[in-house]
């Protein structure tokens, strides 16, 4: 082989090797899938530093944390008991939070229970802010899908559709909350 078909060749080689390049940076980068925009509805729209007080209802108890320095005290508390209030701060955040998958609109007294909610009863969880505004949750049906319904009250009707870990966060008694002793974590532990 000639030197100049070698020289052709090795132009021509670069010439493919610079197309590669151009394609790799300029046309790959726009076939890149675009990143849909987030569509999650808030439900919720609250500072923590705002909250009065949180009221939970699960298996039967009733339990309600006020805001006091930073902290959530257990309104029943006595000397002895000695609770984690983390775990309702938590909760507070989740709430404020809390975003939805859809919004349905329904007509002011509609009847939810195709949804698995009790408008009757007192909401599963109540936020109340220091302005005295109040924000209401009644748990409804799971859809099956990773979701359940939610009747989100603030001043407005709407049914939320959203992610079914949601629920388990207010799933606490206050036993579940009391900070436990080692020997009282070690005899748990062992059982």
């Amino acid at each position: 082989m000639s030197s100049k078909n070698k020289g052709k060749r090795l132009i021509i080689l670069l010439i493919v090797l610079v197309l590669l390049a151009v394609l790799y940076f300029i046309v790959y980068p726009k076939l890149k899938k675009v990143p849909e925009p987030d569509t999650s509805i808030p439900v919720f729209s609250f500072e923590q530093a705002d909250v009065d007080h949180i009221t939970w209802r699960y298996d039967g108890e009733v339990n309600t944390f006020r805001r006091e320095n930073d902290e959530y005290v257990w309104t029943e508390a006595t000397a002895d008991d000695n609770i984690d209030w983390t775990n309702v701060k938590y909760m507070v955040s989740a709430l404020r939070f809390l975003s939805a998958k859809k919004e349905i609109d329904i007509q002011s007294g509609s009847d939810l229970s195709q949804y698995g909610i009790d408008r009757s009863s007192d909401p599963d969880v109540l936020v109340v802010l220091k302005d005295g505004s109040e924000h209401k949750i009644w748990f409804g049906d799971e859809t099956g899908i990773d979701s359940s319904y939610i009747y989100a009250w603030s001043g407005g009707d709407k049914l939320y559709l959203v992610t079914s870990y949601t629920e388990p966060k207010f799933q606490l008694k206050i036993d579940d909350l009391r900070v436990k002793d080692e020997e009282e974590g070690d005899a748990e532990a062992g059982a």
